[in-house]
């Protein structure tokens, strides 16, 4: 569902049988885990991505739009019922050096962590 900063792929939070992913995967110290093809991925948040605990921008979902770590810019903790049904809403975040305000995913402690579904163009308030 997306790429983060790092080139780290972030997957779905759902397992191949439409499980929690972070629940019942095994997955290394690091949150993460390869696929049988080797594509080393995520499908929540990790110890080992710098800015999860932040509101900076920490990837991309593949629709474009930023994903970032779990803080408002207030520095509170965001969880998904702060969230829209795609587990995102409208903030200020800095991309290209610039704040901007712009739908943007967050990547939560609690599911569905990150990405849920693709706002695309219908980018309408949360």
């Amino acid at each position: 569902v997306g790429v983060m900063t790092r080139g780290a792929a972030l997957f779905s939070p759902l397992d191949a049988q439409g499980r929690d992913a972070v629940a019942w995967e095994v997955q290394d110290h690091c949150n993460g885990h390869p696929e049988p093809d080797g594509t080393y991925h995520y499908h929540g948040p990790s110890p080992c991505l710098p800015g999860t605990d932040t509101d900076q921008v920490i990837g991309f979902a593949l629709d474009g739009f930023p994903i970032t770590g779990n803080r408002d810019s207030a520095g509170n903790e965001i969880y998904s019922r702060d969230l829209d049904v795609c587990h995102g809403g409208y903030a200020d975040v800095e991309l290209d050096g610039k704040t901007v305000t712009t739908y943007r995913y967050a990547m939560t402690r609690d599911y569905p962590y990150t990405v849920a579904c693709f706002k695309g163009g219908d980018v309408g308030g949360n």
